[in-house]
């Protein structure tokens, strides 16, 4: 007999990239995000982080993600956010939070810079549609 975790792990076989794309779906990543917050605060604890990536596994299935409604990478940090915050792990949820953040700035600087390459790159009359 299948358990619930795996029925809800086989049910979403899909994620939304920030870019529109979609690749499959990887239980591993929630679970190694989860565990490296904690690494981060000096609290490592793998079956904590293995309980806390099961509950992000049933909150999915619990906003209506499914194979049909592949979530977005967001969606899923947004859930483990809260995930730690309602299991009493706010401190980590904290560290969890300013990480995003400065991934978000870095992915955004890096856009600017790819952008005004191409910009330098392009013939006058393309520039315009680019800008």
């Amino acid at each position: 007999m299948v358990d619930n975790k795996s029925q809800i792990e086989h049910s979403i076989s899909q994620v939304r990239k920030r870019d529109g794309s979609v690749s499959d779906f990887n239980r591993d990543k929630i679970l190694n995000a989860i565990y490296k917050a904690f690494s981060a605060s000096n609290k490592p604890d793998k079956e904590l982080a293995i309980k806390l990536s099961d509950g992000v596994l049933t909150k999915l299935t619990e906003h209506g993600f499914s194979a049909n409604n592949p979530p977005s990478v967001e969606s899923i940090q947004d859930l483990v956010e809260s995930t730690l915050i309602d299991q009493g792990h706010s401190d980590i949820a904290k560290s969890y939070i300013l990480y995003r953040h400065e991934r978000r700035k870095v992915r955004e600087e890096n856009f600017v810079i790819i952008k005004t390459k191409l910009l330098k790159s392009q013939p006058n009359y393309l520039k315009g549609l680019l800008s």
